[in-house]
């Protein structure tokens, strides 16, 4: 496993419940699909990226760029660092924001605001100002 290390770019704040699916490479040679939706709990999110938690993927590396949904929307992100937890049960994957709808922004942001005790807008433009 590539572990990778990259540093914070911007401050990171907790996102309360906030869950999501990944599409990933299917470990499963049956299924004709070769990818899977896979639930993923965000455990922080800052206006460039989220830490997620989930279960190991065969062969993701750092760089891999991950499709993921969120309520219906699909995003882009890059995977920037992995670590496996103490337990070995759970993996944690450090991802950066590539490619975010508009809708799929402000439902991330509102995490973030909600934690931050600031404006949805003001988030917005931090992150525009971000990329």
């Amino acid at each position: 496993m590539n572990a990778g290390q990259i540093g914070r770019l911007s401050e990171r704040y907790p996102a309360h419940g906030l869950e999501l699916e990944w599409i990933v490479p299917s470990r499963r040679k049956l299924l004709k699909s070769r990818e899977v939706a896979v639930r993923v709990h965000v455990l922080d999110v800052s206006v460039t990226g989220a830490l997620l938690a989930a279960p190991e993927v065969d062969g993701m590396v750092v760089g891999d760029k991950v499709k993921f949904r969120l309520n219906g929307d699909t995003g882009t992100a890059t995977v920037r660092h992995i670590r496996m937890s103490s337990t070995g049960e759970t993996c944690f994957y450090g991802v950066s924001f590539v490619e975010l709808s508009e809708q799929m922004s402000a439902e991330l942001f509102d995490a973030v605001a909600v934690s931050r005790g600031l404006k949805w807008s003001d988030i917005d433009q931090a992150w525009l100002s971000a990329r």
